[in-house]
């Protein structure tokens, strides 16, 4: 983990249920995609003018305001 890295973060239902729609396959890349972007900031090699990628990026907006929420209360 990088140093300014954070030790928990939120995984709302509406990530899951956006992610049903792919197979098996997809949504564990999703699920370490997030995992990793929120914990560590490592962004994901999603192709990009997909359908997958556009997912991320609603995804990843959602996990950059939460952790600029959770900043306030460090």
């Amino acid at each position: 983990m990088k140093n300014n890295a954070y030790n928990s973060f939120v995984f709302h239902g509406s990530y899951y249920e956006r992610l049903q729609v792919f197979d098996r396959e997809t949504r564990l890349r999703f699920y370490e995609a997030i995992i990793e972007f929120s914990l560590a900031g490592i962004e994901p090699d999603f192709e990009k003018d997909s359908e997958v990628y556009r997912v991320w990026l609603w995804i990843r907006n959602e996990v950059k305001e939460n952790n600029k929420f959770g900043l306030l209360f460090r």
